[in-house]
């Protein structure tokens, strides 16, 4: 009986510790001093960023965000992770960050963040986003993201004035002015430098180039690949038919072996065609 009453006590202490380790956040989140100490943060309401105020989230944080519940921002949000302690935004039911959860976490689990077309702006350096709706939902253009990685969002991970932003699975992505710094999310981008007359942010358009050559590269390669093998299955065929005719004297001869002659250049074309788009497709990660 004692043992079993020690147990028990040791049980509710640990439940006690798990619950203390836990700081649970709803509504405006203006003046809150985040500390990875209190991890996790569990959201039971929409956390909001008001209008004019500014929020900080150091590295290390973690979010647990219940359903239909998400990170709508209406000022500046600053996520300021690290490579070695980034922040997280998930779901209450991912059980990495949360072992007490009883389900399996799953896309749509959470809404996701939201930042609106008249926040001041968002800068998210090292973070990561799973089981969200719709992953980051910005309306503001002021945006940059660096070394993000998104995982089974439901809808999409990223969108921009409702543009879908190509964005993949478990694959570091960045957005915008890499130069900028946290302490002035969006800093000098748009801004008129007047000796030129040029904006001193980067264009986006060298990022929509490279992903173009990355899908164009795939969608070749994939295209060869799959023309190679099919002309080199009926190589098989044409061989066959060249050899029953050399064999048997059936047939003509001379129409069979240009069929097998031209198949042979079509499937060695097609590799080559496809290896490219391939090595194209791998290089362009390089960018």
């Amino acid at each position: 009986m004692r043992r079993w009453l020690c147990v028990g006590m040791l049980l509710m202490v640990c439940a006690f510790s798990a619950s203390e380790g836990a700081t649970y956040l709803s509504g405006s989140i203006e003046g809150v001093v985040f500390d990875a100490s209190k991890n996790p943060y569990i959201v039971e309401k929409d956390i909001i960023v008001p209008e004019g105020k500014s929020v900080v989230i150091p590295e290390g944080i973690v979010f647990l965000f219940h359903p239909f519940t998400g990170f709508q921002v209406f000022g500046r949000m600053v996520v300021q992770g690290s490579g070695d302690k980034i922040v997280v935004f998930t779901s209450i039911n991912d059980n990495i960050h949360n072992p007490q959860s009883e389900q399996l976490p799953n896309p749509f689990d959470w809404n996701g963040i939201f930042i609106s077309k008249d926040a001041e702006g968002a800068f998210l350096n090292h973070f990561s986003l799973k089981y969200s709706v719709y992953g980051v939902k910005s309306q503001c253009k002021n945006i940059i993201i660096q070394n993000a990685v998104f995982q089974q969002n439901g809808q999409f991970h990223f969108t921009i004035n409702e543009q879908i932003q190509m964005v993949q699975d478990n694959i570091p992505f960045s957005y915008g002015d890499s130069t900028d710094t946290s302490k002035n999310p969006g800093g000098d981008a748009g801004k008129i430098d007047n000796g030129t007359g040029k904006t001193k942010a980067k264009s986006n358009k060298s990022r929509v180039g490279v992903n173009v050559f990355r899908y164009t590269s795939l969608g070749v390669g994939v295209v060869g690949g799959v023309t190679a093998i099919v002309c080199g299955m009926k190589t098989d065929k044409y061989y066959s038919d060249v050899k029953t005719i050399n064999q048997t004297g059936v047939g003509d001869y001379d129409t069979a072996r240009k069929k097998y002659d031209n198949t042979v250049a079509a499937a060695i074309v097609s590799g080559v065609i496809g290896g490219l788009g391939l090595v194209g497709f791998g290089i362009s990660f390089a960018f």
